[in-house]
């Protein structure tokens, strides 16, 4: 560690802090460079915060350790909905505003089905897309200033970015975060590898939600209360069906969840 990094001690208090300096001499003359921060020391414990009992970090630490539930604490997003759903009715037109509604209702269907966050769920259904009717050239911006890897096949997509650019917004302009509902508005359109439950419902629930009619979408519906990484199969070879037919490329982290879903709908198939 000491070869690929300098080390940085501060005192937790005045007694700790010859010691520190002791230490920091000692390491110097085996040729390694260490920083003793000159800081009064704060009567605070690391435990104590966890534990609820002292407040000494900033509201955003606190509201993702809230809305993660970190330490043993219970999940609390603390989101308005009433405001909530003003400001999606501010950002969506009427269609695409009663779709996120089908989309939270479905999520919250599948989440009773799978046993997962009836809460978490219904707002990533909401919120996921929120940045589906901003211009194109406004949601690749919000992708290129945040810490996203673009390549050229992503570039190509612009039907995607809307996802990944709202899950940066719900962030940065909400404060929403929960890394569940962050993932699950990120991927909601594209899919991964290694997809959480959440992330698998809210995928689902925007292709079968109720204003979906599309050819097949009730044999969608039945297997995705059967079996749902079944379903998330069906669902992503229809998709990379789709894109070959029309010549688009496939975003690497769509195969990769393709590649995924089809082993797993193999081995469930040599169980039968």
């Amino acid at each position: 560690v000491m070869r690929l990094a300098t080390l940085v001690g501060a005192p937790r208090d005045n007694e700790q802090i010859p010691m520190l300096l002791s230490q920091q001499i000692a390491l110097k003359e085996k040729g390694f460079e260490t920083i003793v921060l000159d800081l009064v020391p704060l009567p605070v414990s690391s435990t104590h915060i966890r534990e609820g009992s002292e407040h000494k970090v900033c509201d955003s630490v606190d509201s993702y350790i809230l809305q993660n539930g970190l330490y043993g604490s219970e999940i609390k997003l603390g989101i308005d909905l009433d405001e909530l759903m003003q400001l999606l009715r501010s950002r969506l037109s009427r269609d695409r505003f009663n779709h996120s509604l089908n989309v939270a209702n479905e999520a919250i269907r599948l989440a009773d089905k799978y046993d997962a966050s009836k809460e978490v769920c219904y707002l990533a259904g909401l919120l996921h897309d929120i940045c589906k009717e901003i211009p194109s050239e406004e949601q690749l911006n919000m992708v290129e200033h945040s810490d996203i890897m673009i390549d050229n096949t992503f570039l190509t997509l612009n039907s995607i970015w809307h996802g990944f650019a709202g899950a940066n917004f719900i962030k940065d302009e909400l404060f929403v975060y929960n890394k569940e509902v962050i993932n699950a508005v990120r991927y909601h359109s594209t899919a991964r590898a290694n997809m959480s439950l959440v992330e698998k419902i809210i995928y689902m629930a925007d292709l079968i939600g109720a204003d979906r009619v599309y050819n097949g979408v009730d044999a969608l519906r039945q297997k995705a209360y059967k079996n749902l990484d079944l379903a998330m199969a069906d669902a992503l070879e229809f998709t990379i069906m789709d894109l070959a037919k029309k010549k688009l490329p496939i975003l690497k982290d769509t195969l990769d969840a393709y590649n995924e879903f089809i082993l797993v709908t193999q081995s469930v198939e040599e169980k039968l």
